[in-house]
């Protein structure tokens, strides 16, 4: 088990490290979930598919910018949902706009 965490640990902070995101922010995948980032009223928010439901969340700004970052693949868009939350998404499954289902 602590080889097991002390992975976990090295794996996390190659992840902040390669994305360029603090470590103040908990980071949830949700690899298999269709996303979108909509700008309404000069807002940004995250739109995704969980459980069948979709779920709306406000992005975190940070000097006046949103908390995205794509790399390769893979976007982490920093948003509050309860708190803020690191959301990492495949890129291939984002969409202009999620239909309800």
């Amino acid at each position: 088990m602590e080889k097991i965490i002390y992975n976990l640990e090295e794996t996390n902070r190659k992840i902040y490290e390669g994305f360029g995101i603090s470590e103040k922010y908990y980071l949830k995948t949700l690899l298999e979930s269709e996303w979108a980032v909509k700008k309404i009223e000069g807002r940004n928010f995250l739109s995704y598919r969980s459980e069948g439901k979709e779920k709306i969340c406000v992005v975190v700004n940070e000097n006046g910018n949103p908390i995205i970052v794509r790399k390769k693949d893979f976007t982490v868009v920093i948003a509050i949902n309860c708190m803020k939350i690191g959301f990492i998404f495949k890129n291939s499954l984002e969409k202009s706009n999620l239909e309800k289902k």
